[in-house]
């Protein structure tokens, strides 16, 4: 045996020393390859596995989520049909008191005439205050019977009316809760099997219990004995309502009740599986009944509707309100899932509640999870065996690399040993091989191309020095052309140069500068003091506008400091802004002065902007208006149009003035005080505009002109009197005129002549 075992070992050995060096090379490498590939593998599968389970995770509370923001919606949806309802209800008593419009008739045609939704409610009705209900609206599923239980995707269910009318809603909770609390209500809630029958949703909430295969499984993952929740041989109902109490002169008159009920809606899962990734699958339940799903029975045809859910989840969401993570088994085959409790409307309110009443649950099979892991172990290990070609074909390319030049070594040493000195390795790998190729051809140039090389560092060392030259002229002319000064200065504090301009404003040369110290021009002290800091401080960059005295003038100026040659040297540059600040210390008093205008002046001032609130106003204006402050005044009025003008059109008048391009205009009209009393506005209005010739805000002077506006009634008034009393004189002038004439003397005397022959 031994004997067996070393002739091997000889053959092996034999066989490697024939091989040729290429060959040894690449069988060293694709083997040095080998295991870390497989090792790779491995850790890359168990990456990608660990990296699938997360994004599943993440994918399944992202569908959770939107199938919670579902049910969410459809009480809000409620809540929309409620205002509606009531905003018609509104419309219906204007100018009357509610209890006109709370009769059947009245109520059914409103029912009628209101705007739906985008999903249909199962259940519109108006109660009066003892909780009878008035008029009702039912719509049910279209579908019944074994319809509701077919497996294909639906978006959108359809409904028929129902002729049925509930005769009392005073036992419902959501009742009893919205008028106690005297506010708009909404959320979910459990109805019993009376209470289903009452609303008219009994046919809708009836859910048929299924059998499910649950004899193999251990305890927990069965469901919970019968009668462990209340589900009523599947007769209860889940609803998401929305309830509204009315009122009249603070009195309760009654209730609107709206809702939709969650039992047989393909539509609500099936949309929150639509958005999510493949075999996603979604249930709603009612205490731990199945009322809405997209899971498969067993027979892989219809839903699981009717089925129950595992003791364990049961028991973790019903019972503790907490949700549920992790696999579980659904109608005989295995789950990833989530389970969320769903929460009666009270608990929102913070009131006494019963435990959850429901459960949402999102998931994906087992089945599918453990495929998808399969496939991507298959996927790693063909991507392995392709990364071991790979390998095997890089080995046989590298050692050839490496083989072919020092054969080429090899052949050129050999042309040397025969006396040919021109002989140069034709070599260009980097690696030691290719070192000592280059080694071998340096040598062999340097004798022939040695004086070329010193005369042409000559030529280069020349050149450097023209550029330095030049570069060295450039940048003395470009800092002497800068228009602020410029100032070099080493860690001791010493200048060690300056530009130009500094020269000039000292009238100094730049060269008495160099050598000096910081401060040694007497008027600079505060320049000098800053400087020195900055030298001294181990920051990098510091600036300060400094004032220094020039020529008998204050200037200001702004000097940056900035460390350079590792904060050896400072370089000082400064920028005279003397008439930057003249001009803002004379902003600041035109400024001062406008406001001293503004807050003085005996005319209201006012600035509004164009969304129509008031910018800023004065004391002036706050005090025609009878407010406290101007402050009080901007904070109070939030709608200029509808709050001053005691006639709004005025005010769209005006604007209208503006928008035909006028920029100016004067105006009077009525307008309300803060205690609604009724005054005379003079307003001279004038539009701001901005850079592209739009309204930016308007301002413009307030006068109160009601005394005026009263004399001028009065003085009116008198006009209207004294021309009454001028027609009277006039009408008793032309009568005296006409009894003076000779025709009506004559009539005179022939009236008097037939009243004596009468008379005899």
């Amino acid at each position: 045996m031994k004997n067996s075992a070393r002739a091997l070992s000889q053959r092996f050995s034999i066989s490697w020393q024939r091989l040729s060096l290429r060959w040894k090379f690449t069988l060293a490498l694709a083997l040095a390859a080998l295991f870390p590939a497989v090792m790779i593998t491995e850790a890359l599968i168990q990456v990608s596995y660990r990296s699938f389970e997360h994004q599943l995770g993440q994918q399944l509370r992202a569908s959770l989520e939107d199938l919670q923001w579902e049910i969410d919606n459809l009480a809000y949806e409620a809540r929309i049909q409620a205002l509606l309802i009531a905003n018609g209800m509104q419309v219906q008593h204007v100018g009357e008191s509610l209890i006109s419009v709370l009769h059947p008739a009245a109520i059914q045609a409103i029912l009628a005439e209101v705007d739906r939704t985008e999903r249909p409610m199962n259940l519109m009705l108006v109660s009066d205050a003892k909780g009878k209900v008035l008029a009702q609206q039912t719509m049910v599923l279209a579908k019944t019977g074994e319809a509701l239980l077919d497996l294909t995707p639906e978006t959108h269910s359809y409904y028929r009316f129902s002729p049925h009318q509930a005769s009392s809603i005073a036992n419902l909770p959501m009742f009893q809760v919205a008028r106690d609390r005297q506010e708009m209500i909404s959320g979910l809630v459990l109805l019993n099997r009376e209470q289903v029958q009452e609303l008219g949703l009994a046919q809708q909430a009836k859910i048929t219990l299924r059998p499910q295969p649950s004899a193999t499984l251990p305890p927990q993952q069965r469901p919970a004995p019968a009668g462990t929740y209340p589900i009523a041989d599947g007769n209860i109902g889940l609803l998401a309502f929305a309830a509204k109490p009315l009122y009249d002169n603070n009195q309760f008159q009654g209730l609107i009740l709206t809702g939709i009920l969650l039992n047989n809606m393909p539509d609500l899962v099936d949309t929150t599986t639509e958005w999510s990734t493949v075999d996603t699958v979604a249930t709603i339940f009612a205490q731990d009944l199945r009322i809405a799903t997209n899971v498969p029975y067993t027979d892989g045809r219809t839903r699981a509707l009717g089925t129950r859910v595992a003791r364990e989840v049961a028991t973790q969401v019903l019972n503790q309100s907490k949700p549920f993570v992790g696999t579980t088994n659904i109608v005989g085959a295995p789950y990833a899932s989530i389970y969320s409790p769903l929460q009666d409307f009270r608990q929102q309110l913070d009131l006494p509640h019963p435990p959850p009443i429901g459960i949402a649950f999102v998931g994906k099979s087992q089945a599918w999870i453990d495929t998808m892991a399969t496939q991507k172990r298959l996927v790693a290990f063909a991507i392995t065996l392709g990364a071991l070609v790979l390998a095997g074909a890089w080995a046989y390319l590298t050692a050839n690399a490496i083989v072919k030049p020092i054969q080429f070594l090899v052949t050129s040493t050999r042309r040397v040993q025969a006396g040919d000195l021109t002989t140069l390795v034709q070599v260009h790998s980097l690696d030691e091989v290719g070192e000592l190729a280059n080694s071998f051809n340096a040598m062999m140039r340097q004798l022939r191309i040695s004086f070329e090389e010193l005369a042409q560092k000559n030529r280069s060392l020349e050149q450097i020095r023209d550029e330095l030259i030049e570069a060295n002229e450039q940048f003395e002319a470009v800092l002497n052309a800068v228009p602020g000064t410029i100032s070099w200065i080493n860690a001791e504090g010493i200048y060690k140069g300056v530009n130009r301009r500094l020269a000039e404003t000292l009238n100094l040369p730049p060269e008495a500068f160099i050598g000096r110290p910081l401060g040694f021009l007497r008027e600079d002290g505060e320049l000098a003091a800053f400087m020195q800091e900055f030298v001294d401080s181990p920051d990098q960059f510091a600036s300060r506008v400094i004032a220094v005295k020039r020529n008998g003038q204050t200037m200001f100026y702004l000097v940056a400091l900035q460390k350079y040659m590792q904060g050896t040297h400072t370089v000082a540059v400064g920028i005279d802004i003397s008439d930057r600040i003249r001009a803002e210390e004379a902003l600041r008093i035109a400024e001062e002065n406008y406001r001293s205008i503004f807050e003085n002046a005996l005319e209201g001032i006012f600035q509004a902007s164009t969304e129509n609130r008031f910018i800023r106003v004065n004391a002036a204006m706050a005090q025609i208006f009878g407010f406290d402050s101007p402050e009080q005044m901007v904070e109070t009025v939030t709608s200029i149009r509808d709050q001053i003008y005691v006639e709004p059109s005025t005010r769209d008048e005006i604007l209208n003035h503006f928008a035909t391009g006028a920029t100016t205009g004067h105006f009077e009209f009525k307008a309300y005080r803060r205690d609604r009393q009724i005054i005379w506005i003079e307003l001279d209005m004038r539009a701001v505009l901005d850079t592209d010739g739009k309204i930016s805000y308007y301002e413009g002077l307030v006068q109160d002109i009601t005394e005026r506006k009263q004399r001028e009634q009065a003085m009116q008034q008198q006009i209207e009197e004294l021309r009454v009393e001028i027609d009277h004189e006039k009408r008793r002038q032309q009568v005296a005129e006409i009894t003076e004439t000779e025709y009506f003397q004559q009539l005179r005397r022939e009236a008097n002549y037939l009243r004596q022959r009468r008379q005899r």
